[in-house]
């Protein structure tokens, strides 16, 4: 059986999901391509953790703002 990986431990895989997270909280169009793109492999063991590090970015950048 697969298991989910950690947060933040995919290397440039997971910064892009952070720095699409960031980029989400200024165009909204990116958090709807992104989920899309996500919900496409909807069996992937790593979907949680991918949208995860995404609202973390998101959130970053409100806390920020």
């Amino acid at each position: 059986m697969l298991t989910q990986r950690l947060l933040f431990t995919d290397n440039y895989n997971s910064i892009y999901h952070f720095l699409f997270g960031c980029l989400g909280f200024y165009f909204y169009d990116v958090i709807i391509i992104f989920t899309i793109y996500q919900l496409l492999d909807y069996n992937d063991v790593n979907l949680y953790v991918d949208l995860i590090e995404f609202f973390i970015g998101y959130v970053f950048i409100y806390f920020i703002y």
